[in-house]
C-alpha cells in the first residue's frame, strides 16, 4: 500500500517537465539531452585526437551515430509498447516526438558508426574509443531531464533518498521514492571520466569500448530492480536487463578478443 508523502519527512522533487525561456513552452528533457549532445561533441573535438581523427570524421561519425540513434531508439520503443503506441489513437508525428528506448538509441548508433566505418576503412574502435566517454556524459545529462520529467522513477522507499515527485509529471504524486533516474545520471558521469582516463593512458585500441559494454549493463540490469516505471519485459526481466545480458557479453567478447590479439595498438 502507497504510504501518504505527509506520513514522512518533506523532500520534494524538483520537477520540471516544461521550462519557459522567451515566452516559449520547451521540454526539460529535450533541453537537457541537446545539452548533452553538445556536451559531448564539445568533448569528443578533444578525444578524437587519441587517433588523430579529422574534424571531417568526427562531423560525420557523430552524423551517423545520431541518425542511427534516433532511429533505434524509436524503433525499440515502439517494439516496446507496441500496445500502448498503436491502441491510443496515437498519430504519426505524436509518435516520433515522444517516447524513446535507450538500448535502442546504443545498438542503432553503434550499428550506423559501423558502417561508416567500413565505408571509410578504419577500425570501429577508432570512434568507439573516443565516442563513448563522450556518449557517457551526454547520456548522465539525459537522465537528469528525466528526473525532471518524472520519467524512468523508482519504487517506494521510505529512505531519506526518496524524493516526492508534485502532481502533473509522469511519476505518481504524493508518494516517496528512490530517484533512480539522477543515481543513474551520478554513475554515468563517473564512468565517463573513468573512460578518459582509460582512454588516455590505453595501449590496445578497443579496450575503452569493451569497458563501456561491459560495465554499463551490470549497473543497468541491478538499477533496473528499483525501478517501477512502464518499461515493457521480457518474462521475469525488463526488457533493458534481457538486452543487458547480451550488451555485457559483446563486452566480454570484445576485452577476451584485445587481450589475446594486442597487434592493433594504439596510434
Amino acid at each position: 500500500m502507497h504510504k501518504k508523502a505527509a506520513m514522512l519527512p518533506e523532500r520534494g522533487a524538483f520537477m520540471h517537465p516544461v521550462i519557459h525561456i522567451f515566452g516559449l513552452e520547451l521540454p526539460a528533457y529535450g533541453i537537457m539531452m541537446g545539452a548533452g549532445l553538445l556536451l559531448a561533441f564539445a568533448l569528443f573535438f578533444v578525444t578524437r585526437k587519441k587517433y588523430s581523427l579529422s574534424v571531417s570524421d568526427m562531423s560525420s561519425g557523430v552524423l551517423y551515430a545520431v541518425v542511427g540513434g534516433f532511429i533505434g531508439a524509436k524503433l525499440l520503443y515502439i517494439i516496446v509498447e507496441w500496445d500502448s503506441v498503436f491502441g491510443s489513437g496515437s498519430t504519426f508525428f505524436s509518435v516520433l516526438s515522444t517516447g524513446f528506448v535507450f538500448y535502442g538509441g546504443l545498438i542503432g548508433g553503434a550499428l550506423m558508426v559501423m558502417v561508416y566505418a567500413k565505408k571509410t576503412g578504419q577500425s570501429i574502435y577508432r570512434f568507439a574509443d573516443t565516442m563513448l566517454p563522450c556518449f557517457a556524459l551526454a547520456h548522465a545529462l539525459g537522465r537528469v531531464g528525466c528526473y525532471l520529467a518524472g520519467c524512468c522513477y523508482g519504487c517506494e522507499t521510505e529512505s531519506a533518498l526518496g524524493v516526492v515527485f508534485p502532481p502533473g509529471g509522469i511519476a505518481p504524486s504524493g508518494i516517496r521514492l528512490l530517484p533512480t533516474q539522477l543515481f543513474e545520471a551520478a554513475f554515468l558521469t563517473v564512468l565517463a571520466f573513468v573512460l578518459l582516463i582509460m582512454l588516455k593512458k590505453q595501449k590496445i585500441m578497443g579496450f575503452v569500448t569493451g569497458a563501456y559494454f561491459t560495465a554499463y549493463p551490470v549497473w543497468r540490469f541491478i538499477i533496473e530492480f528499483f525501478r517501477t516505471d512502464r518499461r515493457g519485459n521480457v518474462g521475469a526481466l525488463s526488457t533493458s536487463q534481457f538486452i543487458s545480458i547480451f550488451i555485457f557479453a559483446a563486452g566480454v567478447l570484445i576485452l577476451v578478443n584485445k587481450f589475446k590479439n594486442k597487434k592493433e595498438k594504439a596510434l
